[in-house]
């Protein structure tokens, strides 16, 4: 290789991660004061608690996309086992690859991967090509391989502590936020996260958010239930610039609704061109 050509120039979802992966050393996670008062918590009630999990996954067309769709779900089940240099956070992208090749399978990768083929109206390749997935807990307190609980469930069992400490106090989702600057964003987070999500950690002034009434965001079902959700948008003056819409994890969705009528809801909700944001930065380019 000739020394003095230049190295090759990361693609974006590469370049991004390493941005990402920089503010986790940052602030040591896992390793630092808050992250140790997490581990005695759940050391204290018999429970281990797992090293930090990475983001899932940065498509290389997500910042020049549209509708730049970022999914967010609690917190991340299963063996992960691969870790970033000396600090340990597990690597989830080969992870978030593997789980989406038999996406068909799994409730949360079968919905995400129906949402995004339906908004880009594309095969899932092209289409995870253009949206980032991320976690709001970054470690869980599963007990087996598997991400079991002791009672057999799957069911996020995240302490109060847990939340506070990685949503208010470390604050990492919201600094990925920052970085990722998405225009859309998915919760599948249910109603336990709603305390953390009221008050954003934006870090910039003058936003102001409007708040749809859940009861005015109902999806009829065949089965004739109502699905309630909370959506909100974010303005700059009078440019709406960021949408966010939680809803409960697709789990729960596939037990409790026809699928298909969610899914056509939350991409129509998306691909919404009246309100859609904007501003071509994103939010946080304001």
């Amino acid at each position: 290789m000739n020394q003095n050509q230049p190295p090759a120039q990361l693609d974006y979802g590469a370049r991004t991660f390493q941005e990402i992966n920089r503010m986790y050393e940052e602030k040591q996670l896992g390793n630092n004061t808050i992250c140790v008062s997490c581990k005695k918590e759940n050391a204290e009630i018999g429970r281990s608690l797992s090293r930090p999990l990475s983001i899932w996954h940065i498509g290389n067309k997500y910042e020049s996309d549209e509708f730049r769709l970022l999914f967010v779900g609690k917190v991340a089940r299963g063996d992960i086992t691969q870790s970033i240099d000396e600090i340990q956070i597990c690597d989830a992208r080969a992870d978030a690859m593997n789980y989406l090749k038999g996406w068909r399978q799994n409730p949360f990768w079968r919905i995400l991967g129906n949402i995004a083929t339906t908004v880009t109206k594309t095969d899932l390749e092209f289409a995870i090509d253009r949206v980032a997935i991320t976690n709001l807990i970054k470690c869980n307190n599963a007990m087996d391989e598997e991400g079991a609980n002791p009672d057999g469930t799957l069911t996020d069992q995240s302490t109060p502590l847990m939340k506070a400490n990685c949503l208010d106090k470390i604050a990492v989702f919201w600094e990925e936020l920052r970085i990722l600057r998405p225009r859309n964003v998915i919760f599948f987070t249910g109603w336990d996260y709603d305390n953390y999500l009221r008050n954003p950690q934006l870090g910039i002034n003058g936003i102001r958010i409007k708040n749809n009434h859940r009861e005015d965001s109902k999806l009829r079902s065949k089965a004739l239930k109502d699905l309630l959700w909370w959506d909100r948008e974010f303005y700059k003056e009078e440019t709406c610039i960021m949408r966010t819409i939680r809803t409960y994890h697709p789990g729960y969705l596939c037990r409790n609704w026809a699928e298909h009528d969610v899914v056509k809801r939350i991409a129509g909700w998306i691909r919404d061109m009246e309100h859609y944001p904007t501003n071509s930065g994103g939010f946080f380019s304001c």
